[in-house]
């Protein structure tokens, strides 16, 4: 491989990664898979972490590795940390080489950024949900508040009414008593003025039967 011919199925890997060290001891001679399994982290790789992404909807991170062409022990987790520890097991597992995904450090510190990024907008996002949370919890207090004293209002009214009622009901019946008695009244009189025209009529009767009788025969005899 130093200087001879390279085999038409094999490719010569840079294990660093740079493709300008051309150093005997940076080269290897390999095959297009085992090439494959020896890769730096794409730049189009958002994560900072090749195999490992964000879920937006889920909010953990997603976790694989794709081995001849299939996608293979994919997990989630709920920090970053656990989900780059699954990914090098998963390199370990399926032999991938050691140099493989070697940006690893300074990648998790642009990703521990990224992950203190994706807290505060969750802290946001949580922040507005709990104000939204008590500006409904509020509105629904106000909301029985508003019920509970117009229901005040209206027993109050429904009282209110009903002692109006009552009190008239008291007067309709004084009323009434005031004019039964004044009914009574004049027919207590009425009777009283019967009985004394009876009491009248008896003793003019008795008058008349107690008064003395004047013999008129008698009298005409000794006038002869």
């Amino acid at each position: 491989m130093h200087y001879g011919t390279i085999d038409s199925e094999k490719q010569i890997d840079h294990i660093n990664h740079n493709k300008t060290d051309n150093r005997i001891a940076n080269l290897r001679l390999v095959t297009c898979k085992e090439n494959g399994r020896n890769k730096s982290i794409s730049k189009r790789n958002k994560s900072g972490i090749m195999g490992v992404s964000l879920c937006k909807q889920t909010g953990k991170w997603a976790s694989s590795i794709i081995v001849d062409a299939r996608m293979k022990g994919k997990k989630r987790f709920l920090n970053f940390e656990e989900a780059v520890q699954h990914r090098r097991e998963l390199e370990i597992k399926y032999e991938f080489h050691a140099n493989h995904n070697k940006s690893l450090i300074k990648a998790g510190e642009n990703i521990i950024a990224l992950n203190a990024t994706q807290l505060t907008a969750k802290k946001v996002r949580l922040a507005e949900q709990l104000s939204k949370v008590v500006s409904d919890i509020e509105a629904k207090i106000e909301g029985i508040n508003k019920a509970h004293e117009e229901r005040i209002v209206a027993l109050n009214e429904a009282n209110d009414i009903k002692v109006q009622a009552t009190r008239n009901g008291i007067v309709a019946r004084k009323e009434t008593l005031e004019t039964q008695i004044d009914e009574t009244d004049v027919l207590i009189q009425e009777q009283v003025a019967t009985l004394q025209a009876q009491i009248d009529a008896i003793k003019g009767a008795s008058e008349a039967i107690q008064a003395p009788v004047v013999d008129t025969e008698n009298d005409s005899e000794d006038l002869v």
